[in-house]
């Protein structure tokens, strides 16, 4: 007796049509909700460094550094649930080598795009911190200008989900100007990781976190 086997029911256009939505606003929430988590969890981690000592402030940041990292657990089942399922998830932060970024660099000059500006002043705050240069740029627009003026750059830090024109597009168009350029592409959006033509830092992610993945990329590791 052969064995039977089961077909799953035809999804009715309209239906289909409204499971797709459904899939790309869970999508978008996502990307949106991981932008302002970057930003909770390095203004937290910044505050941690600058109130030791105080005993009770410190474990009322504790527990906002709690509930953010559920809400990142809770945005990135959101996000797997919004990818199609042959996705291949992002990593949470860039994997490094042990010892690969030991020896942290500064002084290098940075060209950063992200079209959110809390997260880019996020970002510029904790690179400068480290040592770096940074120019910063909502989008290709600026970051080409920045580019054609004949800045002298290290590596690009871009954003992959942008209106307009996108990080991989971002980085195309300035490694045509400026090839070899090394990249670091940040993320919350979990089937970019495989995809890029660069290194992946995982949103949402701390200061010290950010500095280590650039420190990786200038490093070749």
């Amino acid at each position: 007796m052969q064995p039977r086997t089961l077909q799953r029911p035809a999804v009715p256009p309209a239906e289909q049509e409204r499971l797709e939505a459904v899939e790309r606003l869970a999508g978008a929430t996502a990307h949106d909700l991981n932008n302002l988590l970057t930003v909770a969890v390095s203004v937290s981690r910044m505050l941690r460094d600058r109130l030791q000592g105080d005993a009770a402030a410190l474990a009322l940041l504790g527990d906002l550094e709690a509930s953010t990292g559920r809400a990142t657990q809770l945005v990135r089942r959101l996000a797997e649930a919004a990818a199609p399922p042959e996705a291949t998830p992002a990593p949470p932060a860039l994997a490094v080598a042990p010892g690969a970024a030991a020896a942290a660099r500064t002084g290098a000059r940075v060209l950063l795009v992200e079209d959110d500006q809390l997260v880019r002043t996020g970002m510029e705050r904790a690179l400068r911190a480290g040592g770096h240069a940074v120019y910063g740029a909502p989008g290709l627009a600026l970051a080409m200008a920045v580019v054609e003026s004949g800045a002298d750059l290290d590596l690009l830090v871009t954003d992959v989900t942008m209106p307009g024109s996108d990080g991989p597009a971002v980085a195309a168009a300035v490694r045509a100007l400026r090839p070899g350029l090394p990249v670091l592409f940040v993320t919350g959006h979990l089937p970019d990781a495989g995809a890029l033509p660069g290194a992946v830092l995982g949103k949402p992610f701390t200061p010290s976190a950010l500095r280590e993945a650039v420190d990786a990329v200038l490093s070749g590791a």
